[in-house]
């Protein structure tokens, strides 16, 4: 790709031009096709840049070079108890804007190496992720436009409490109110911020943030010590719910429900692949209240979730519709969690989205989650709206233990 890149670089009739235009702009980037869900090198239209250089516009804006350290040991020392704090604690370096280099022919941008490829695709991706969202009713109003900490020096410790620096990854950051793309190690497939579905997963997270818990910080459910098995049953069930709506929703966004193949593989990502079938199993309500908070892994539970609402959108032919169900039904859950409070369960969760889901889709709805959290000891009489609309989906039932 570097050498594919040098050579159209090089075959430009015009260098880049010094004005710093703003979009639409016409960019080379790395963009997922849905026709044949590849990812190919494609001309693309960013619409929202207020910089190119910079890669910074309406929807977010990249930092580069930051250095952000989350040592528990100093924020304890500095009596760090708010928000800001915790964010000018952490904040060792801050940063500054990406130097997109690009040539110029034809209308075209072209990157001139493959961190300013990576640049423009992280911010297309982040452009495709609002405009997807915005069609299921999300507003600038609804979500601020957080900024991207691109390949920055991120540190924090360890399995063995050892700060390490992170790679490999990329996330939303609700303490920072940013989102951060790590730099790449041992991932050589797909960049993550590359791959338009992991984008989107993570830009989920923000928005559960927003509708659930009104874009706190540290959200209620998570001021609580894990200690206390009531607490840290909810902490964990809401981390599953988490990780099962932006795995949802990121594969909505791309038609793609194995998305994560492209970055991680088939044998890492084939655990959340949600066209396959994902039944809740005794042993993992067994886990909620027991694991220590690094050790609870919100996957498994979180494609129970995210498999059920992907498989109903199939079902009954409308994936769109039934994305645009559940966004809506995430204000109403976060007020019901909230006063549900110690008492949130997984049958509260599945009642609210279900009473979100339309009339029409309603019983494909509630047949599919009532038989994937039927081993969470999810019954219909514990979900009224699915009391008199459910159609049979007998799969986990039918699989056995």
């Amino acid at each position: 790709m570097r050498r594919l890149l040098a050579a159209l670089v090089a075959a430009l009739a015009c260098a880049a031009c010094s004005a710093d235009p703003t979009g639409p702009v016409t960019v080379l980037a790395l963009a997922f096709d849905p026709s044949d869900l590849h990812y190919h090198l494609s001309e693309v239209q960013l619409r929202s840049l207020t910089s190119v250089s910079s890669m910074s516009g309406d929807v977010t804006s990249l930092v580069g070079a930051a250095t952000l350290v989350v040592d528990p040991q100093a924020l304890a020392a500095q009596g760090v108890t708010t928000a800001d704090e915790f964010k000018r604690a952490v904040t060792q370096s801050p940063g500054g804007p990406v130097t997109f280099l690009y040539a110029q022919s034809g209308g075209v941008l072209y990157p001139e190496d493959f961190d300013s490829l990576n640049e423009a695709t992280t911010y297309y991706n982040f452009e495709k992720a609002f405009d997807y969202f915005a069609s299921l009713g999300l507003t600038h109003q609804d979500l601020a436009p957080y900024p991207v900490y691109y390949f920055p020096d991120f540190r924090r410790p360890n399995a063995s409490g050892a700060l390490t620096q992170a790679k490999d990854n990329a996330l939303f950051y609700p303490a920072l109110k940013a989102f951060l793309v790590l730099p790449f190690d041992q991932l050589q497939a797909l960049p993550l911020s590359m791959n338009l579905g992991v984008v989107a997963h993570e830009y989920t997270h923000a928005v559960t943030n927003a509708k659930l818990y009104q874009a706190d910080s540290l959200p209620w459910p998570f001021q609580h010590d894990s200690s206390d098995p009531e607490w840290a049953t909810v902490k964990h069930l809401l981390r599953s719910v988490d990780e099962g709506l932006a795995d949802y929703f990121g594969a909505n966004a791309v038609g793609d429900p194995r998305y994560l193949e492209h970055s991680l593989g088939h044998d890492e990502s084939g655990p959340r692949d949600l066209a396959a079938q994902h039944c809740a199993t005794p042993a993992m309500a067994a886990e909620l209240p027991g694991a220590h908070d690094d050790l609870y892994d919100p996957y498994p539970l979180g494609s129970v979730l995210g498999g059920a609402l992907w498989r109903t959108g199939q079902v009954v032919n409308d994936r769109q519709a039934i994305a645009e169900d559940v966004f809506g039904a995430l204000v109403p859950l976060g007020i019901a969690l909230q006063q549900a409070s110690t008492s949130v369960d997984a049958a509260l969760v599945v009642e609210t989205l279900a009473a979100g889901i339309r009339a029409s889709a309603r019983p494909v709805a509630c047949g599919l989650l009532l038989d994937r959290f039927a081993g969470l000891g999810v019954t219909r009489d514990r979900v009224p709206s699915c009391a008199k609309s459910t159609a049979p989906m007998p799969t986990c039932a039918s699989a056995g233990p």
